[in-house]
């Protein structure tokens, strides 16, 4: 009685695999990437069994073969990191770095991996990827020698959202540049960056790629703020 149950119960559960698979072969099929749980989530919640089973060894040669011969994922964390990866060196070529404006994900992601680049935590195979990445972030713009090739490269990333919000600023304000006396937190944070930027390029120590973007605003790169907006009003 219990062989005939326990040939039922593998029977019904080889049934339901059978079922879910072809599930997931039709939506591959049909939009050539897997499902996202907001749009699938029984098959979501099925493949997630599927993985947890994988991990534990309770999954047998045969279904480990027929998943993995339509490109299962078998781990989504590493899965998300090389697509991210990917990701970010597509938009390197082609001269962009992310913002947390632009691609939020790619943003964290990128911050967070230079980081662990930095304390050596990645793997090999994620360490030299992470060391293309770097490589090509030097290529763009530099950052004082002073900062370690991680820390200027987190750098960069900060930079890119202050530039985005000193846009922003100027659309609103386009009389004066931001204060450091302003009670506005925010704008005296700008303030210190625009600072910061003046005494870099007096020192000429502001490389190429940021002369020509802060000139693409029109930047007031020698005048204090105040002085400035006398001009202006005038």
């Amino acid at each position: 009685m219990n062989n005939q149950t326990s040939s039922k119960n593998g029977q019904q559960c080889q049934s339901a695999f059978e079922q879910n698979l072809e599930k997931l072969r039709s939506f591959l099929e049909a939009n050539n990437r897997f499902p996202a749980r907001h749009e699938e989530a029984q098959l979501c919640i099925w493949a997630n069994r599927i993985r947890d089973k994988y991990k534990k060894g309770f999954l047998d040669r045969k279904q480990i073969e027929q998943l993995s011969a339509m490109g299962f994922i078998w781990d989504m964390r590493e899965w998300h990191w090389q697509r991210n990866a990917s990701e970010v060196q597509q938009l390197l070529l082609q001269k962009h770095i992310p913002s947390s404006a632009s691609h939020p994900i790619l943003y964290a992601w990128l911050r967070n991996s230079l980081d662990c680049l930095e304390k050596n935590v990645l793997a090999a195979d994620k360490k030299a990827i992470m060391e293309e990445i770097k490589m090509a972030l030097d290529h763009l713009h530099s950052f004082p020698l002073k900062l370690s090739p991680i820390a200027r490269r987190v750098k960069e990333l900060v930079w890119e959202d202050r530039f985005r919000e000193l846009v922003n600023f100027r659309k609103l304000h386009t009389k004066c540049w931001p204060r450091l006396n302003s009670g506005n937190s925010v704008e005296r944070k700008l303030a210190k960056w625009c600072a910061a930027i003046r005494s870099q390029r007096s020192k000429n120590a502001l490389c190429d790629y940021w002369v020509q973007k802060l000139k693409s605003i029109n930047f007031n790169m020698l005048a204090m703020n105040f002085v400035y907006s006398l001009i202006q009003d005038i």
